[in-house]
């Protein structure tokens, strides 16, 4: 139905099958949670099968606008997650997080003002990211320890980093991704100054367009890259990254911290001179 509507609570979603959450559209359909008391979600998904959320935007948890765990089959289309207001390191994590899950759809979705990731998929299997829109958030698009994922036809701008496809240690599902295309996006003006309250993407430094993180099997191919000021494609392994900061440590012994297989071609790569400013 179309309209704003208020929450105090988190709404939970519990071993469901065959059900859609739906509005009557982007832009009518607002679920704000401003005035949050309880959870820390907007919507907290577990257990489900064919679950599709579709037409609505979720504003302003405490936590993650949208996260759905350990289930199958899960979509989101025309979905927006939005903080409004100036950015804050106080803002949620996330916007859309599925994770530790099956078959994950994010299509034609608004993101903005994420203190982690807009979109971020994590240890999850046969994964879609397309024709979404994320802007002003710290990662625009993060793809971590994920199998089989395709990221195309989405609009990174104005974020701290445009796109992350990294492999962390120390996770319990999946221990090393692989399997990740990315084609046709366009990604761009990745500069905005870097609001995360702590974690990996605190280190992104403004001005980066994508970023490989001891992943493997990574092909990226016919997107559009400009004025992402510090650079356009980085690719690291976690050592070099233990190197550079001694409190980053790995202990996982079944963890690969290396990279494998990055194929990059056939990209427009531009950029003017202007690097962010220093005190980013």
């Amino acid at each position: 139905v179309e309209g704003t509507y208020d929450f105090i609570a988190q709404i939970d979603i519990e071993d469901k099958k065959n059900i859609t959450i739906r509005g009557a559209g982007r832009e009518k359909t607002i679920l704000s949670f401003k005035g949050q008391q309880v959870g820390a979600q907007g919507f907290l998904g577990r257990n489900l099968e064919n679950v599709l959320f579709h037409d609505l935007t979720v504003q302003d948890t405490e936590g993650d606008c949208i996260k759905v765990q350990s289930s199958e089959k899960i979509s989101f289309v025309n979905v927006g997650t939005v903080f409004t207001g100036e950015v804050s390191e106080k803002n949620g994590a996330y916007g859309l997080y599925p994770v530790t899950s099956k078959h994950v759809l994010v299509d034609n979705c608004y993101v903005r003002g994420a203190s982690d990731a807009g979109i971020y998929v994590g240890q999850s299997e046969q994964v879609v990211v397309r024709n979404c829109w994320v802007e002003e958030n710290v990662a625009g698009i993060e793809i971590e320890n994920c199998i089989n994922s395709d990221v195309y036809k989405n609009t990174m701008i104005k974020n701290t980093g445009g796109l992350l496809i990294f492999d962390l240690p120390d996770l319990p599902v999946i221990k090393n991704g692989h399997t990740c295309r990315v084609f046709d996006n366009q990604i761009e003006s990745n500069t905005h100054e870097n609001f995360a309250s702590g974690g990996m993407v605190s280190v992104i430094p403004p001005g980066s367009g994508i970023i490989v993180l001891a992943a493997a099997e990574v092909e990226i191919f016919d997107n559009t890259i400009t004025n992402n000021n510090v650079f356009s494609i980085g690719a690291f392994s976690f050592t070099s990254l233990e190197v550079l900061n001694t409190e980053l440590t790995n202990s996982d012994t079944e963890f690969d911290p290396f990279i494998y297989n990055i194929s990059i071609h056939d990209n427009i790569f531009s950029r003017t001179n202007d690097l962010p400013p220093a005190d980013q």
